[in-house]
């Protein structure tokens, strides 16, 4: 088995025989039946007239087969026209192996490394550290996890491996792994369902956003940027934890969660929709790109959902898109340093809305008025900035002036005091909201009353 030595020796002199006009005839009969024409055949087929078949002996020898392996650079790259591999993949084994043989001959020949890098990995193995093997019946295959979960499952449980060691694979870990990646599929179906319809020519210039959409855009700033360069990294894992966290919680449980009202309630024509599905379609362009090199087929799926639906003049697949660099002036610091004051200020409401919430007083953030005071007019100055009941999705808020002893410090941060009392007055049915009623038969607040009417 294997590339044989193609050698005769002389029985008498035990020295290889060396003739070019044998070479030429023993190369044409392997180019003709294959390399095991050479195990095959007699001694007289591959002799020229001028030797006696009986008098030299056919080394039956095959090649080291890393050598023989480490010689497929000649063919798989300079027979394309490539000069150099970008990445020659295997495991650890193959440092002394396929590396360092391909390495050895590329040198000798072509006095040039065959790879620009080289990527080692572990080997799998059971839940408990076993190796796999039939005789302990502890073998996952690929095969029973797509059949199963789905391919991108699979890829995102490689992708979450430290593969530089030895990789425990188990049904519970990829259970986790579905998941994580639900929530990633959970945000491309929202932000396609949302786009649906909607014509990129009410899209709104960056300057004239609201200062969510803004956050939002930096916060896409730098992890593309981050994403990329783990992607250059081969840092798969912490790429993929990057994109799940921006997916998991700056987008659904933030905010997706709060223009979800604009969405659903306000004029479709408004200028906070439109502000809202241009960060939207600026979203789904990007994430796609971040997350295809991981999850190919969801992808694909949802790109062409996107183009039968939403863009038909996009590239015909997703795998065709370009990485491009982001606009620089979304990344914007202060914008960082104030959203993150305002989320400590979101945390300290959630906090106590949970507390009121487990003594039964409110059922949800709508039902609540919440009232704040800040000793730190840093604060003050940020929260009196912004619609504070749009961000933390209650009824009423309210920044007071005064502390009075109805109000409880946030323990995270002794410059954050909160009061949630219960909202007294009308849920809106359409969007929830509680309102004072300024008509007896009134049922809509005034603002899905004045959409209503507007739709009729």
């Amino acid at each position: 088995w294997g590339v044989p030595i193609t050698i005769f020796i002389n029985k008498d002199s035990q020295k290889p025989l060396l003739d070019k006009e044998v070479n030429k005839k023993i190369i044409s009969i392997l180019e003709k039946h294959g390399v095991d024409s050479w195990f095959k055949l007699d001694n007289k087929e591959f002799l020229t007239k001028n030797y006696e078949p009986d008098k030299y002996i056919k080394v039956t020898s095959i090649l080291d087969v890393w050598f023989d392996s480490g010689a497929s650079h000649s063919y798989v790259l300079k027979d394309r026209g490539i000069e150099c591999a970008d990445l020659y993949l295997e495991g650890t084994d193959q440092h002394r192996g396929w590396f360092q043989t391909s390495l050895i001959e590329s040198c000798g020949i072509y006095n040039k490394s065959p790879y620009k890098a080289v990527l080692t990995h572990g080997f799998v193995i059971d839940e408990k550290g076993k190796k796999m093997s039939k005789s302990l019946g502890n073998i996952i295959s690929p095969k029973e996890v797509i059949d199963k979960y789905g391919a991108d499952i699979l890829r995102i449980w490689v992708a979450n491996s430290n593969f530089t060691e030895d990789v425990r694979i188990s049904f519970e870990n990829l259970d986790r792994h579905s998941e994580s990646y639900r929530k990633i599929r959970n945000s491309l179906r929202f932000l396609l369902g949302n786009l649906n319809g909607w014509d990129v020519k009410h899209s709104i210039e960056f300057k004239s956003l609201p200062q969510l959409e803004k956050y939002i855009l930096h916060r896409l700033f730098k992890v593309h940027k981050e994403v990329r360069e783990m992607y250059k990294e081969y840092n798969f894992s912490k790429a993929f934890q990057n994109i799940l966290s921006f997916c998991n919680n700056e987008l659904s449980s933030f905010f997706f969660d709060i223009r979800k009202d604009n969405l659903y309630c306000d004029n479709v024509d408004s200028n906070i929709v439109n502000s809202t599905k241009t960060v939207m379609r600026i979203l789904f362009i990007n994430l796609i790109r971040l997350i295809s090199p991981i999850t190919p087929f969801t992808s694909e799926e949802a790109w062409q959902s996107w183009r039968s639906e939403i863009d038909r003049d996009a590239e015909p697949s997703c795998h065709l898109l370009k990485y491009e660099d982001l606009p620089t002036e979304w990344e914007n610091n202060k914008i960082e340093n104030d959203w993150s004051k305002v989320l400590e200020i979101r945390n300290a409401f959630l906090f106590f809305l949970e507390k009121q919430r487990n003594l039964k007083i409110v059922k949800s953030s709508m039902e609540s008025n919440v009232s704040f005071y800040f000793k730190d007019k840093n604060l003050n100055k940020i929260a009196n900035s912004l619609n504070l009941s749009e961000i933390l999705i209650s009824s009423l808020t309210n920044i007071s002036g005064s502390l009075n002893d109805k109000f409880e410090e946030y323990p995270d941060n002794k410059n954050i005091h909160v009061k949630i009392e219960k909202s007294t007055g009308q849920k809106c049915p359409r969007c929830w909201k509680i309102f004072l009623k300024e008509k007896e038969d009134q049922e809509l607040c005034n603002r899905c009353a004045q959409v209503v009417d507007k739709i009729i």
